[in-house]
């Protein structure tokens, strides 16, 4: 009888000692699965960050190549084939403007010439992205004068 308790000790501390192991395999899966996750984050977040920062980057660029385009305001003084001249009110100067074949004229939405631009007309002038003494847009509208 006692070989009967004997064997009934020893498999009870065997499954005791299955428990724990099982149990620290248990764990250590968890810790690894843990480690996965965080680096698989960091990487992540390391991804989004690259991609905002180069957003920015590109967005910086687009706004400083289009930091300098100007326009001015304006009631028209002289026009001709090949400028255009207006009377600043906010600098209170005349500025003058080429008008070259790349010039963009609209009166009210519609593509015109510069023919068709009278003096007194107020017009709204963008200097061209190269030259800023060349106009790129001219913009005649009903609306400018109030």
């Amino acid at each position: 009888m006692a070989d009967h308790s004997e064997t009934k000790a020893s498999s009870v501390s065997s499954v005791g000692s299955n428990r724990i192991v099982v149990m620290r395999l248990s764990i250590a899966v968890w810790v690894i699965l843990v480690v996965i996750l965080l680096g698989l984050s960091f990487w992540g977040g390391a991804l989004y960050n690259n991609a905002i920062r180069n957003s920015s980057i590109k967005a910086s660029v687009i706004a400083n190549n289009n930091a300098h385009r100007h326009y001015a305001v304006g009631l028209v003084v002289y026009i001709s084939a090949t400028s255009i001249t207006i009377s600043n009110e906010e600098s209170n100067f005349n500025q003058t403007f080429a008008i070259t074949t790349k010039t963009l004229i609209s009166i009210n939405g519609v593509k015109a010439t510069a023919s068709q631009i009278q003096p007194g007309n107020i017009v709204l002038i963008q200097e061209d992205k190269y030259n800023t003494a060349d106009a790129s847009v001219v913009l005649v509208n009903s609306h400018f004068s109030g």
